[in-house]
């Protein structure tokens, strides 16, 4: 069998050791299998075998003694030249390179190698394993051709030729189809030498993601054998996936390393596979919601962590970091790369991929488009609960729930209800009323459209009687973000609390979010000789004059308030503690949102868990708005834990447990 396909390739191959090394790719056993062929003794078969081994004395490639020599002139009838390459310091580089002296079948071969750099050059060749690899396709040219049942000549003989170079690939791999055979039918385990072959006939790859560890998929571009220096060898996968960039779609690299193991592993243990018809479904599916949320900035609910990447200065490497950020998020991929001091990855892309309008400009996706299985697990955002910047799994966002009844949970008089709806729709823009601007252009609506909620309790310090409560009302009436920020997170210094202010009021005014600076006492206040606080409180008004949306700020120390905003506030509510009635009216709220049933409520005439007396003991009692939403949360899981429905027991367990706290609080 073997003398008979020798006879076969007469014609078109000869068999030669390379002596560059700089052309040594990877490991492939297969290039033994070729060479143990019987000689044919007909010296009119042009053929010419050759072997080379490194000469660690001489470190030079020596030439191996041959049985015989071709005859002379051969080689000029050659149109297929197979060079066997060995390399016994990395004999994991050793393969098989196959060059082409015919132009018609370099060119015929081309179309399905297009990132192969071998074939381009003056010396078209390619390594034998990407030919093994793609045999399928290049057979189909085969059968189309001869379905064809054409006559032109000039297409005939660079088919044959092919024709003959895929009955050499098929024997001198013969080996690695029958280990490929053994390691499917053994449950797709494969040694490393042999990685190469897992990828025969696929164009796409499922890995997993470097940042968020799910699955993803890429288009195949090259693999290769490497072996760095002092370092382990690896086999190596590149490739290309698609991605939004807050401009458009691109195309972005992508490589995979994988270190050398001993013995044989399976696919799934090393981490990277064919992509399948079956997982390529489940990955267009994800993309779909991928295409959903990227574009413009959007406003969503989110139910999973957070995933971002701080670099470590000791390691000079990127550490991946996982956070809760269950609650509202903003899907804004540009100002993700734009404004996070900790992604810096998309530089070089940029100058890459962002550049003049062309033909592949691609603004959107369709559903269908055939590369939606190439988009990522992941797009970039903030999370408002977490207060970073960073990744967001699209398979976990949704639509917000927003609350239509907002208002009806606030104890606050009508009128302050209708005045405060009144402001922020006219100044949201869904009430169709226009304000009047600034007599001086550019300066926005600014403070003039500002609000300041302040308290006047003094028992309780203000807290818990609904400040907070009001600006997550207002944001959930016009359906947009609320962005709150403390007066910690500003500091002190001048120049910090400049950056800080203006990064946050350039984004909310991007995604025309309600701002929440929730205790603003230290910018509020008075000023004095404290010449460092003057230069806060002034930097912190200027900015804000020039800011072209609501903003809200919560103090408790209203008499000190700066004569600067007093003049300034678009609208002041006053908020005192909690009287009885109110205590009643939160009471009711909450119970009602955690499910019991209040005599009287919702089907509470006969069954019910609640009495108007228990409630009337329990707002007896004096607290805030925090501290009774807290108790019937607590008060609730302890419930779930037993497995009974929410009572007044319940209530009074999770109160005297507070209570001894803060008697305890008290006399220590």
């Amino acid at each position: 069998m073997a003398a008979k396909l020798l006879n076969g390739l007469s014609s078109y191959f000869a068999f030669s050791s390379s002596s560059s090394a700089a052309e040594n790719h990877n490991r492939d056993y297969a290039a033994e299998c070729a060479l143990k062929s019987d000689v044919p003794s007909s010296t009119s078969s042009i053929l010419l075998q050759k072997t080379q081994i490194w000469d660690k004395n001489m470190s030079d490639w020596k030439d191996k003694p041959v049985s015989f020599e071709a005859a002379d002139g051969a080689d000029s009838f050659t149109k297929i030249v197979a060079y066997t390459r060995k390399d016994a310091s990395h004999p994991f580089k050793d393969h098989i390179w196959v060059e082409f002296r015919s132009e018609p079948l370099a060119e015929l071969i081309k179309p399905h190698f297009p990132n192969e750099t071998g074939l381009m050059g003056l010396n078209p060749g390619i390594d034998a394993r990407r030919i093994y690899n793609r045999r399928k396709a290049l057979g189909q040219v085969v059968e189309a051709y001869e379905a064809a049942e054409t006559s032109d000549e000039a297409q005939k003989q660079p088919v044959e030729d092919l024709k003959t170079l895929l009955d050499y690939v098929d024997k001198a791999f013969e080996d690695v189809t029958m280990k490929l055979k053994a390691a499917h039918d053994g449950g797709t385990c494969v040694e490393w030498n042999m990685l190469w072959a897992i990828f025969a006939d696929t164009d796409f790859v499922e890995a997993s993601d470097s940042l968020s560890g799910q699955p993803i998929a890429f288009r195949l571009q090259e693999w290769f054998y490497n072996a760095p220096s002092r370092e382990e060898p690896t086999f190596e996968v590149h490739g290309k996936h698609l991605q939004w960039t807050g401009r458009r779609y691109v195309h972005g690299r992508i490589g995979r390393q994988y270190e050398r193991f001993e013995g044989a592993r399976s696919l799934h243990e090393i981490g990277i596979k064919p992509l399948t018809e079956e997982r390529q479904h489940i990955l267009s599916g994800r993309g779909k919601l991928y295409i959903r949320r990227a574009g413009d900035a959007q406003h969503l609910h989110y139910r999973a962590h957070i995933i971002r990447q701080e670099y470590n200065p000791m390691s000079a490497c990127p550490v991946t970091i996982k956070e809760p950020a269950e609650g509202r998020v903003m899907i804004d991929v540009l100002s993700h790369r734009r404004m996070n001091p900790n992604f810096d990855s998309w530089d070089q892309e940029d100058i890459l991929d962002d550049g003049p309008k062309g033909s592949d400009w691609r603004t959107s996706l369709n559903e269908d488009d055939p590369e939606i299985h190439l988009l990522p697990p992941t797009l970039g955002g903030w999370s408002f609960a977490a207060k970073q910047w960073g990744h967001l799994l699209v398979e976990h966002l949704s639509p917000i729930p927003f609350a239509a009844d907002s208002f009806e949970h606030l104890v606050i008089p009508e009128e302050s209800k209708e005045m405060i709806k009144s402001l922020v729709e006219a100044q949201a823009g869904s009430g169709g009323a226009t304000l009047m601007n600034d007599l001086v252009p550019g300066k926005g609506t600014g403070i003039a459209d500002d609000m300041v909620f302040v308290n006047l309790g003094n028992d309780s310090n203000g807290t818990g009687t609904g400040k907070t409560l009001t600006a997550e009302a207002i944001a959930d009436h016009l359906r947009l973000p609320l962005y709150t920020v403390s007066c910690c997170e500003f500091g002190t210094e001048v120049q910090f609390v400049e950056i800080k202010l203006k990064h946050i009021l350039e984004i909310t005014s991007l995604w025309k979010a309600v701002v929440l600076i929730d205790e603003a006492d230290i910018f509020l206040e008075a000023r004095s000789t404290d010449l460092a606080r003057n230069a806060v409180v002034g930097v912190f008004l200027r900015m804000l004059e020039y800011h072209s949306g609501i903003v809200i700020m919560t103090t408790n120390r209203v008499h000190t308030l700066d004569q600067a905003f007093k003049s300034r506030i678009s609208l002041a509510l006053k908020y005192h503690d909690l009287d009885l009635t109110s205590r009643k009216i939160l009471w009711e709220k909450f119970l009602g949102r955690a499910g019991a049933v209040i005599q009287g409520q919702n089907g509470g005439v006969d069954n019910f868990t609640f009495s108007l007396g228990d409630i009337e003991s329990l707002a007896a009692k004096e607290t805030n708005g925090r501290v009774i939403k807290h108790l019937v949360r607590t008060s609730q899981a302890l419930a779930f834990r037993r497995k009974e429905p929410l009572s007044p027991a319940h209530i009074a367990q999770v109160w005297k447990m507070i209570e001894t706290f803060e008697n305890d609080l008290n006399t220590s």
